[in-house]
């Protein structure tokens, strides 16, 4: 069955997808320097966030193999 997050992406168009993925790309940098400075309160964000960057760049990459 298809995640909740999955089915939202189907529905951006490719420049929304672009756009969101260099934002959550910036997003889990900006984690993961804050990671190793001071510790986050919960360190299983960055996973969520790393899986996210993969949804987007799988929704993409799928785009451009069907056309």
């Amino acid at each position: 069955m298809a995640s909740k997050k999955y089915l939202e992406l189907q529905a951006f168009s490719d420049e929304e997808l672009i756009n969101e993925l260099k934002e959550t790309q910036s997003q889990y940098q900006l984690q993961k320097f804050d990671h190793a400075v001071k510790g986050l309160e919960n360190p299983i964000e960055l996973t969520e966030i790393r899986r996210d960057v993969a949804r987007l760049k799988t929704e993409i990459r799928k785009r451009e193999l069907a056309n």
